[in-house]
C-alpha cells in the first residue's frame, strides 16, 4: 500500500494543523477531567472533594448523582438539602435515566414534597415500567399516600418478580389490614410466595395453625418440587417450636417418596427395611456416634419383611452405648401402644424409652429386653401430654448407674409400631 505525505510547507497547512492539535489536547483535556470528576465523586465521603468534583465536570448526571448520594449519608439537615440539589441536577442532565428520576422521587418524598415525589416516580415508572426497583419504591410512596390499592398493584407486581421482596410486601399489607390473610391475599394474590411469606409471618408470631394453614393454600406439585428447600426450612421452624404434627406432615409434603414420610401416629420405617446410619433428619431413625456396638441390617432374622435391625455389643463402658432413638409426631392428649418383636443372646441390660419431645421427660418404659430362645414381642402404653405432639422412641442401657457396666451378645429388632387407642 502506498503511503501519502501531507504538504506542510505553507502557512495555512501549518496553522490547520495546529489548530487540530490545539483542539485534541483540549478535547484529551476535558475528557480527562471529566474521567477524574468521576472517578473522584464515587469515591470519596469529603464534602469539599466532592465540590472539587462538581466544579470539574458541572454537566455530567453522574458525578452529581455521586455526590447527592455521598451527601444523603452524612444525615446532616444542610447536606441532605444539598443532596436533593444534586440529585435534580442530575435527572436535569439525564432525562431518560430511569435511576435518576427514581432517586429524586424517593430524595423529595423524604423532604415532603409530594407532588414533586408523585411526578419523579411516574417520569421513573414511564422510563422503567417492568423494573421491579421502580415498583417496589412507587409502589411504598403510594401506599403511603393513601392510595392503597394502586400501591398494592405496583407492589404485587415487583414482589412478584423479585421474591425476595415478598416477606416486606406481606408485612407491609398486615400492618394495613391488621393481619386479616383473606384482605392481604386480595391485594397480593395467592401466589406460593404469598402463602410462604403469610406462613414465616405466622409461624414467628407462634400462631402455628395459621403458618400451617398458609403452607396448605400452596399446590402439592409446588410443595414438592421448586419449594423442598423453603418447605424444609419452615418444617425445622415448626420443629424447633415443638409443633412435631406440623413438622412431619410439612416434612410429608415435601417429600418426594411418601411411602417412607413421616405420619402422624407413625413409626418410620418400623420394618427396619432400610437403615442410613449418618440420617439427621428428624423423623427417621437415628444413630448415635460412639463406638459402643456395631449396628446394621439383617436378612437371616426377620419376622416379616426382608430385614431387621442387628446389633452386636462387646463393651464395658456406658459412655459408649450408639443411642437408637426416633421421633414421631402423635396427637396431644392421644393414648398409644408401642409394640415390637425382638430376639436376643445378650448379657446386659436394655429398654424402650418413651420420651416426650417437648421437655425430653420420660413418659413410659418397655420390661427389660432379655435374652430369649426365638422371637419375641415386647409392648408398653402410655398417654401423650396434653401439651405436647410428639414423642420419641430410644432404645437405652437399662440398670446402668456407673460408668463401669458391661454388655455382651446380640440382639435383633423388627416390626416396631404406634397403636392409638
Amino acid at each position: 500500500m502506498a503511503l501519502g505525505t501531507i504538504n506542510t510547507e505553507s502557512v495555512w497547512a501549518r496553522a490547520v494543523l495546529f489548530a487540530c492539535l490545539v483542539g485534541s489536547l483540549v478535547a484529551t483535556g476535558f475528557f480527562v477531567k471529566w474521567c477524574f470528576a468521576n472517578a473522584v465523586s464515587t469515591r470519596t465521603d469529603d464534602k469539599e472533594v466532592a465540590d472539587i468534583a462538581v466544579g470539574l465536570a458541572p454537566d455530567d448526571p453522574q458525578t452529581h448523582f455521586a455526590v447527592a448520594v455521598m451527601l444523603e449519608k452524612t444525615f446532616d439537615a444542610g447536606n441532605i438539602e444539598r443532596s436533593l440539589a444534586e440529585y435534580e441536577r442530575a435527572a436535569e442532565l439525564s432525562p431518560n435515566n430511569y435511576l435518576a428520576w427514581l432517586e429524586l422521587g424517593k430524595a423529595r418524598d423524604r423532604s415532603g414534597d409530594i407532588d414533586g415525589a408523585k411526578a419523579a416516580f411516574d417520569r421513573a415508572l414511564m422510563l422503567a415500567p417492568a423494573y421491579s426497583d421502580v415498583q417496589w419504591a412507587y409502589g411504598n410512596f403510594l401506599v403511603r399516600a393513601g392510595r392503597t390499592d394502586e400501591g398494592f398493584t405496583l407492589i404485587r407486581n415487583a414482589a412478584l418478580a423479585k421474591p425476595t421482596l415478598m416477606p416486606a410486601a406481606v408485612t407491609v399489607a398486615d400492618a394495613i389490614f391488621d393481619g386479616d390473610a383473606s384482605q392481604i391475599r386480595g391485594l397480593l394474590g395467592n401466589d406460593a410466595s404469598v402463602s410462604l411469606a403469610l406462613a414465616k409471618m405466622a409461624l414467628g408470631r407462634k400462631e402455628y395453625a395459621t403458618a400451617y394453614a398458609a403452607w396448605e393454600q400452596i399446590p402439592p406439585d409446588e410443595r414438592r418440587s421448586e419449594l423442598a428447600d423453603v418447605g424444609r426450612e419452615l418444617a425445622n421452624g415448626f420443629a424447633a417450636a415443638k409443633q412435631f404434627v406440623a413438622a412431619a406432615n410439612v416434612t410429608r409434603d415435601i417429600a418426594p417418596d411418601t411411602a417412607n414420610a413421616p405420619q402422624v401416629g407413625v413409626i418410620t420405617n418400623g420394618g427396619f427395611e432400610t437403615l442410613n446410619l449418618n440420617s439427621t433428619e428428624l423423623f427417621d431413625w437415628r444413630i448415635g456416634a460412639n463406638a459402643g456396638q456395631q449396628i446394621g441390617l439383617s436378612a437371616d432374622r426377620k419376622v416379616s419383611g426382608t430385614y431387621c435391625l442387628h446389633m452386636i455389643f462387646n463393651t464395658t463402658r456406658a459412655e459408649e452405648f450408639r443411642e437408637v432413638s426416633q421421633t414421631v409426631a402423635v396427637e396431644s392428649g392421644g393414648r398409644y401402644t408401642l409394640s415390637g418383636s425382638y430376639q436376643a443372646d445378650i448379657k446386659g441390660g436394655l429398654v424402650w424409652e418413651i420420651v416426650d419431645a417437648s421437655d425430653g421427660k420420660v413418659i413410659a418404659r418397655t420390661a427389660a429386653l432379655v435374652s430369649t430362645a426365638g422371637w419375641m414381642a415386647f409392648q408398653t402404653n402410655f398417654t401423650v401430654p396434653p401439651t405436647s405432639s410428639g414423642v420419641i422412641i430410644r432404645l437405652v442401657r437399662d440398670g446402668c448407674t456407673v460408668s463401669y457396666c458391661p454388655i455382651a451378645g446380640n440382639i435383633w429388632f423388627d416390626d416396631m409400631r404406634l397403636t392409638k387407642e
